[in-house]
């Protein structure tokens, strides 16, 4: 039995350093790590916890909330439904960015760093949490910037890229489709010119692939391609600028006749349609009217 001592006693101690690993040295290496990796983000809170973004620029202060899952509101200046493809590449673009340096804490001198007047800032809202982050000039290699982080008023170099937070205009993130929609859902289609229109059915509702058939002026099989083709261009349909309730839009309307097309979506879940003016045919631009 003696003999086995010195294995038994290699065995506890192994055992003992495993436990210390495994107890103590484990979840303070841990600890460590994610301390380092809070210290690097840029925010303090994950994309899926903000609820609420407000952007001032020198056009003035944006606001927006996140009305339901998936789906961003302009609530000031005005309501209205938000581009959420721009919105959320603002925000993942702000929660994947890191910090590259801490440059000044407890700032003062900011208009070495563009801080003194900053080009765009930031308040991101996470329920009862906020920070407001100022971007200021490019950093010294590209697709880098300075920033002052409201919470320490810590100036930091980060990898942020200028483009995703400068001239962020209300109309860059304001909603420009003029149609959503899903090409399974749609019932029938009806274009209305001046002199006549077409009417298509969706004779393949609900299955994986549209099957188009013409019912107006005549009966006819479609040209599946084309329709598809058209469905792809009403779906690219975006606005290049609007114009919203006031006089100037009254005056516009003024000049708005007869439509040159009316573009008709009939779902089960109701119509959306869309109609385009040309009062100048020699500019090659419209005027849609939703």
């Amino acid at each position: 039995m003696t003999r086995y001592w010195p294995t038994l006693l290699l065995f506890l101690a192994l055992a003992g350093l495993g436990g210390y690993l495994y107890l103590v040295e484990f979840p303070t290496q841990q600890r460590e790590e994610k301390q380092e990796r809070a210290q690097k983000q840029v925010l303090p809170f994950p994309e899926t916890a903000i609820t609420g973004l407000r952007i001032t620029t020198a056009q003035g202060p944006i606001e927006l909330k996140l009305a339901e899952p998936g789906k961003w509101s302009i609530v000031a200046p005005l309501q209205t439904d938000a581009d959420h493809r721009e919105v959320q590449a603002l925000i993942r673009a702000l929660v994947t960015g890191t910090v590259t340096r801490t440059v000044e804490e407890q700032a003062t001198q900011l208009a070495a760093f563009g801080l003194e007047q900053p080009v765009t800032t930031l308040t991101v809202t996470a329920g009862k949490q906020q920070e407001t982050i100022s971007i200021g000039d490019s950093g010294p290699l590209s697709n880098t910037l300075y920033v002052l982080r409201a919470s320490d008023r810590s100036v930091l170099l980060t990898n942020l890229a200028p483009k995703d937070f400068i001239n962020k205009s209300l109309m860059a993130l304001r909603r420009k489709e003029l149609l959503r929609f899903v090409q399974n859902d749609i019932e029938r289609v009806r274009l209305t010119y001046a002199t006549t229109e077409v009417v298509l059915y969706n004779m393949a509702k609900d299955k994986p692939k549209p099957s188009w058939k013409i019912r107006y002026p005549i009966e006819a099989e479609a040209d599946q391609n084309e329709v598809r083709s058209l469905m792809f261009r009403l779906e690219d349909l975006k606005a290049l600028g609007i114009i919203d309730p006031g006089p100037e839009r009254d005056t516009v309307a003024k000049t708005l006749t007869t439509p040159k097309l009316k573009i008709t979506l009939h779902t089960a879940a109701g119509d959306q349609s869309v109609r385009l003016y040309q009062p100048d045919p020699q500019s090659g631009e419209a005027i849609a009217e939703t």
